[in-house]
């Protein structure tokens, strides 16, 4: 596109050329997965505050939707990637909050985000490395077809004390399934999880016995004992809590 920033343009077909891969892998954990006949944002969270550097916007369009309309507060942008039915734009607004609109094929979606300033005490949104540094491949090589081997190998080529075997391994990791509890484009929570360790861990641990557990703990949270991903001990307590 004439004028259009080399980098901003390399990062957004970057970001773009990954997302539809993301769909599939998001099919293929236990996590609910979006609407098919609606435009989804991937990044940034809605609501987000991302405090300083640019702000990387992407989503997927449903099938058949067409070309697809950014607006930022009413105003067209241009500097859009666009790769099957991914779709993203890398932004340096102004300090305060936004509106940003998606328009295709007769469907709209929009997400609001502040930038800067005006995050109003909200925990910062932080971005995955790879997504800042434009690297998608490195985590969608091969993740087409998506399986949990293929995501587990993913997660592990940068993350290898993941991989080191332990006796006693948390079921969605024995499974291969890091997307269960992490994003793996941004999060504004610790380790890029997708909630709260209530919310991560009741999703599985729903059992009134670990309801129980979890209320008599009150506001502690569960990874202050657990290991979440792996333990010498069936409990996966580490070892000075045991």
């Amino acid at each position: 596109m004439p004028g259009m920033n080399p980098r901003r343009h390399a990062v957004a077909l970057a970001v773009a050329s990954c997302l539809a891969a993301v769909s599939a892998v998001r099919a293929g954990n236990d996590a609910a997965p979006a609407p098919t006949d609606a435009i989804t944002f991937v990044m940034p969270a809605a609501g987000a505050f991302i405090p300083s550097g640019p702000v990387i916007v992407a989503g997927r369009l449903p099938p058949g939707a067409g070309d697809v309309e950014l607006r930022l507060d009413g105003a067209p942008l241009a500097d859009v990637g666009r790769s099957g039915a991914g779709f993203s734009v890398t932004l340096t607004p102004r300090p305060g909050p936004h509106t940003l609109e998606a328009r295709a094929g007769g469907r709209s979606a929009i997400i609001t985000f502040a930038a800067g300033t005006g995050g109003r005490g909200a925990t910062p949104y932080r971005y995955h490395t790879p997504v800042l540094e434009a690297r998608c491949a490195e985590c969608h090589t091969g993740m087409h077809r998506p399986s949990p081997r293929a995501e587990m190998e993913t997660c592990t080529h940068c993350h290898r004390k993941l991989a080191v075997v332990f006796p006693y391994v948390h079921g969605p990791v024995a499974a291969g399934k890091c997307l269960v509890c992490h994003d793996p484009h941004g999060s504004d929570r610790p380790a890029l999880t997708t909630g709260d360790s209530k919310q991560l861990c009741t999703r599985c641990h729903d059992q009134p016995s670990s309801l129980e557990h979890i209320d008599k703990a009150r506001s502690r949270v569960c990874h202050l004992c657990h290991n979440p991903h792996a333990s010498m001990n069936r409990r996966f307590l580490y070892d000075i809590v045991r």
